[in-house]
């Protein structure tokens, strides 16, 4: 896969989270059906537990009360 591609995917994987965090349908706690969503439909090259990392990544920069760590 290109790189570019890959940039692509991520890029439509960052908007579906973003958007199923917005319906309440993602969060840190209850992000299961978006690592399935995003398994089937846009990652299936990667592992789960990649998937669901990224979930996660992307999900704690959308929450406001959860304190980042400095990177």
């Amino acid at each position: 896969m290109t790189d570019d591609k890959k940039a692509r995917i991520e890029a439509r994987a960052r908007a579906d989270i973003k958007s199923l965090y917005e319906r309440g349908n993602a969060s840190l706690r209850d992000h299961a059906h978006a690592v399935q969503y995003l398994r089937g439909v846009w990652f299936d090259y990667l592992s789960e537990a990649e998937v669901e990392e990224f979930v996660c990544k992307e999900i704690r920069k959308l929450e406001p009360s959860v304190i980042q760590p400095a990177e």
